[in-house]
């Protein structure tokens, strides 16, 4: 509730109606019903409700609502309607800079492609700006009990971070992260680690599986030259820090 004087009145408004009602505060059409009964219609006054000495027609709430989200990449696909789905769009840096963006060139072909971006990581201290998190639809009540599906989880476990460089430019024009569990279920089947593009060549800058408890640890004897190749046959190892859902 924004109105900070209404706030605290009304939360008592709604504490004594528990206590005088006995309704619990989760079944919240009986409990809005009784407040309608008790307290609104007693200080109703020409369409206006006296909240604490002051009438209100109406007060404005903030609702809470749950939203799915994603990761999605900034390219040729990047229009108005894509960047407003980013959370808190017409108040954060980064979405207000990509929509000046796009209206300086008036086409996502040429605001978002690799010389665009270019220009983009300019206005941008030089950073550059591959991915951003965008709104995907509200979360429904059937979805919250499936979350994860039948998948597996990772815990305690950095991802392996996949770089494509091209070889003549040493440009890096991607880079993602993949799972623990995806990267060694592709080299069980004797798939690479990521497939090759043309031009470009990918490398993995994890090549062992850590958890984060041993990271410290581990990470001096990375310096030191004595890390040890994983035993991909070892499916104890493999699978250490997944959980199922």
């Amino acid at each position: 509730m924004y109105d900070q004087f209404a706030r605290p009145h009304i939360k008592d408004i709604i504490q004594k109606t528990i206590e005088a009602t006995g309704i619990p505060l989760n079944e919240t059409e009986q409990l809005l019903q009784a407040i309608e009964k008790e307290y609104l219609q007693k200080n109703k006054n020409e369409n206006k409700y006296n909240i604490g000495g002051q009438l209100y027609e109406k007060i404005t709430i903030a609702e809470f609502v749950l939203y799915k989200a994603k990761r999605v990449n900034v390219d040729t696909s990047f229009d108005e309607k894509k960047i407003k789905k980013i959370p808190y769009a017409d108040k954060a840096r980064i979405p207000k800079l990509l929509l000046a963006h796009l209206k300086e060139y008036e086409s996502a072909n040429e605001a978002f492609s690799p010389e665009g971006l270019e220009k983009l990581a300019k206005k941008n201290n030089n950073k550059h700006i591959r991915t951003v998190t965008i709104l995907d639809g509200p979360l429904k009540d059937e979805h919250k009990d499936n979350l994860f599906g039948n998948k597996y989880l990772e815990n305690d476990s950095i991802a392996y971070f996949v770089i494509y460089e091209n070889k003549q430019t040493k440009e890096r024009p991607e880079m993602f992260s993949l799972s623990v569990y995806i990267a060694a279920n592709r080299i069980r089947q004797g798939l690479p680690v990521a497939e090759k593009k043309r031009g470009t060549e990918p490398s993995c800058c994890n090549h062992m599986i850590w958890s984060m408890s041993q990271l410290d640890e581990e990470w001096e004897k990375i310096k030191k030259n004595e890390q040890n190749p994983i035993d991909w046959s070892n499916r104890k190892v493999i699978t250490k820090g997944f959980t199922e859902w």
